[in-house]
């Protein structure tokens, strides 16, 4: 992606150690999850050309001070930190007041993530004098996803699929941050996509996908609208709502789409006609 080529990115998972970023009922860590999904937001960002470095890899959390040498020593461009929530529906996206570039990203962020939310949970950008924000040299946000505060979310945050939806949240606001506006780069909703293709698996049924052989996707557990009760029975793998669910960056002429489905394996080139796109099937492995 030619507006990543080379950007510099530093991924700082919020928690680690003796901080757990918040706890849920059966014991899940925030500080988990935020490693999770830092790290597939890594993948996804390598894949378009950008490098990215982290604070952490496991459980050993640098001081806030070496986190900002980190910053400076790589040339940071971007500097992200994903935490939790701890105000049950609320997703936030904190900026230094000082800073446009902030302010901007988060405002994508929030547009970005917005399938991540229920009809009963807000999204807020708040300015920040909080001390990474302050003392970043590049641009810095701080975000706050939604945190395991029962069992059923513990059961959602914990699926891969929905952990993906986080990091393509990410992907979607840097790539949308590098462009010029405040509108949310062209996107490829690979639910919708997979449901429109025909003879293609149904979008619930697909293991994973992979667009241009390096953009994992995986199907994500619908948001929960009814409450935080116990019967987990209703929860299952779906797509995300596709006027809302975090898309995959669409600003080639061309693409590549691979689908896993069991036993049935499909390579579809995608070719930019009008406003969208059209289909032409590779291979298809019965």
């Amino acid at each position: 992606m030619p507006g990543l080529l080379g950007k510099v990115i530093v991924l700082d998972p919020a928690g680690g150690g003796s901080d757990p970023d918040g706890t849920g009922p059966l014991g899940m860590r925030g500080a988990s999850l935020n490693l999770e999904t830092a790290l597939l937001a890594q993948g996804l960002l390598e894949g378009c050309g950008a490098v990215v470095h982290l604070t952490r890899r496991g459980e050993a959390s640098l001081p806030a001070e070496e986190k900002i040498r980190l910053a400076g020593e790589v040339g940071a461009n971007l500097f992200l930190t994903i935490g939790r929530s701890i105000q049950p529906g609320l997703l936030s996206a904190s900026h230094h007041p000082g800073s446009e570039t902030g302010q901007r990203w988060a405002e994508l962020f929030l547009l970005a993530a917005a399938g991540l939310t229920t009809a009963n949970d807000s999204l807020a950008m708040t300015p920040s004098y909080d001390y990474l924000l302050r003392h970043t040299a590049c641009p810095a946000l701080e975000v706050r996803l939604p945190g395991p505060r029962s069992p059923r979310q513990e059961m959602r945050l914990s699926q891969r699929g929905w952990q993906r939806a986080e990091a393509r949240a990410v992907l979607l606001s840097v790539a949308s941050l590098f462009q010029t506006g405040t509108r949310l780069v062209p996107t490829l909703d690979v639910a919708a996509l997979i449901a429109a293709l025909p003879g293609s698996p149904d979008p619930a049924g697909v293991d994973w996908a992979e667009i241009d052989g390096n953009l994992l996707w995986s199907p994500v557990p619908v948001p929960d609208t009814t409450g935080d009760g116990e019967d987990l029975s209703s929860d299952h793998a779906d797509s995300l709502d596709s006027s809302k669910g975090p898309g995959l960056p669409a600003l080639l002429d061309r693409h590549t789409l691979e689908i896993n489905a069991g036993g049935v394996r499909q390579l579809w080139l995608l070719e930019r006609s009008g406003s969208g796109f059209s289909a032409r099937l590779m291979m298809n492995n019965p």
